[in-house]
C-alpha cells in the first residue's frame, strides 16, 4: 500500500473516530406492559382489559433495552382484544430541562409538533410519595418502581387532566 493511501486511511479513521456512530435508542418504540413474572420466570403482561383510560402506566423489566415501557394517559384503549397484552412505548427517566433527554428512535418524532414527540415530564407518583414508599418498604418499592427514584420520564402528551 502506498504511503499516500496509508495517510488517507488514517485521516478517514480519525474523522470516523471523532464523529462516532450515532447511539442507538429505543425511546418511543412500541413495547408491551409487564406486570411481573411467573414462577418459571416468564413475563406476565398487563392486558388491554386491565387498562384504565386516562391513567398512566410504567412497566419495568420488559422488552425495552435498559429502559421502561410507558403508557401515557392520552393513549387510546383502542380495539385491542381484552386478553391481549397492552402496549406502550419505550421510555427512560430524565432530568427536566436537560438537553437531549428524550431523543426518540424515529427522528421524525423529534419535532415538537409531532404527536409522537417525547418530553421530560412527571409521569408516575409525585416525588414525596415515591420517597415514602422507598423509605418505608424498600422491597415493595423495588418491585413496583425498579431502581428508579424519579417521577420524570420521557413521555408524550401533557399527562392526566391536562
Amino acid at each position: 500500500m502506498s504511503r499516500l493511501a496509508v495517510i488517507a486511511l488514517s485521516i478517514v479513521a480519525v474523522v470516523l473516530g471523532l464523529t462516532g456512530c450515532p447511539a442507538y435508542t429505543d425511546l418511543g418504540v412500541q413495547c408491551l406492559l409487564v406486570k411481573g413474572q411467573d414462577a418459571e420466570g416468564n413475563l406476565i403482561y398487563i392486558t388491554n382489559a386491565e387498562i384504565v383510560p386516562k391513567l398512566e402506566y410504567i412497566s419495568h423489566g420488559g422488552e425495552c433495552d435498559n429502559y421502561v415501557c410507558v403508557r401515557d394517559a392520552d393513549m387510546d384503549v383502542g380495539d385491542g382484544a381484552p386478553n391481549e397484552p397492552a402496549t406502550g412505548y419505550c421510555s427512560n427517566n430524565c432530568v427536566p430541562g436537560a438537553p437531549d433527554n428524550c431523543v426518540p428512535a424515529n427522528s421524525s418524532h423529534a419535532d415538537p409538533e409531532s404527536a409522537e414527540f417525547l418530553s421530560c415530564r412527571e409521569i408516575s407518583l409525585d416525588p414525596e410519595l415515591l420517597a415514602y414508599f422507598r423509605d418505608n418498604d424498600p422491597e415493595q418499592y423495588r418491585r413496583l418502581f425498579g431502581d428508579g427514584s424519579t417521577p420524570f420520564y420521557c413521555a408524550r402528551g401533557d399527562g392526566p387532566g391536562n
